[in-house]
This record gives C-alpha cells, structure tokens and sequence, in this order.
C-alpha cells in the first residue's frame, strides 16, 4: 500500500518594500534561492522560488501602473533586489503597494531605502553631517586643552569625578562598629 504526503504548502517570503518619485524597490528576504521566477506587467509583479526545499511565492496587484521593461533584478545569497520604474512619474507617491485596501502581511517598509514624499532627492540630509566638527570641538582639536571640555566635565579636571572635598563619609555615623573578621 502506498502513501502519499502531502504537497509542501507555499509560503509567502518577507518583502521589504520602498518608493522614490519615480521608482519602486522590492527586497525578497530568502537564503539561497533556487529556480527564481520574477513576473512583472504593467498593473502586477510575481515572484516563485524555493529556498532549501521549500516554496515560496506572491503575487500583487500593484496600486499603480508601472513600465516593465524598466524591471532591474539583483540577486544574491541572502536576498534578490528588484527594481522598477513607476508609469505615471506625476503621480508621485502611492500610498501603498498593492491595488486593494488592506495589509499584506509579508510586506514590511523597508527603512534602509526610506523617503518621506516631502523630502527631495536632492536635498537628503546627511546624518553625518557636522560630526567632525563636534568631535574636533571635544578633543579640543588633537590633545590639546579645551576650556569647554572642562566645563562639561563638571569644572574640574577630574574627568566628571566629585571633587576631593565632596566625600560622602560625612553621613556616616562616627561610631560604626568594626567588622568581623571573614576567616574565624
């Protein structure tokens, strides 16, 4: 008598998801992907793969129109990037990824790529920005001494220490018994 297993369900694999003005950027978080099939029309973008033997796929109907033959696809050991352009540049932002109300919930915001629609492409701050000269103003500029330092420190050069006169002996009782001998 033979028995059969059942099918290996599909899974949906987690998807990062961004937008510019004018693109779409989709991360498929998966190890080792095999036999990757990426699917994109103007209104609608599929995935299929496995990832150690098991299945995974999705299919979403995009909110937008986009032009698939702008469709980019990087794929490495860890992930596979994809990118496309959107069809309609004036409309901007979409406010979600997929047509139908809701939450698909595989796709997560994809913070590393993140851009409010009121920030220009242009004009992206730099988180670094003025870090040298910060730092340069608390070392006091290679070792040398730096009033402002001290200050910071608590006005004395003790490196934020309380000073010698400042001890909290004094709210000890004088007449403290003397402690026991550990090794009797």
């Amino acid at each position: 008598m033979m028995t059969s297993t059942p099918a290996t369900p599909v899974r949906a694999p987690q998807v990062l998801y961004a937008q510019d003005k004018n693109k779409i950027f989709l991360t498929i978080n998966l190890q080792d992907v095999e036999n990757t099939d990426v699917k994109l029309t103007a209104n609608n973008v599929s995935f299929s793969g496995s990832s150690n033997g098991i299945p995974y796929a999705f299919d979403i109907e995009l909110f937008g129109e986009v032009q698939p033959s702008t469709l980019h696809k990087v794929e490495t050991s860890r992930h596979i990037e994809l990118s496309f352009e959107k069809a309609n540049k004036e409309t901007k932002f979409w406010s979600r990824l997929q047509k139908a109300a809701g939450k698909l919930t595989f796709v997560k915001t994809d913070f590393s790529r993140y851009q409010d629609e009121d920030e220009d492409e242009d004009e992206k701050p730099d988180p670094m920005a003025g870090m040298n000269d910060q730092l340069a103003q608390m070392m006091g500029g290679a070792g040398g001494f730096n009033p402002d330092m001290l200050k910071m420190m608590g006005g004395n050069g003790g490196a934020g220490l309380a000073p010698a006169d400042d001890s909290d002996d004094e709210d000890l009782p004088d007449d403290l018994p003397e402690l026991e001998n550990a090794s009797q």
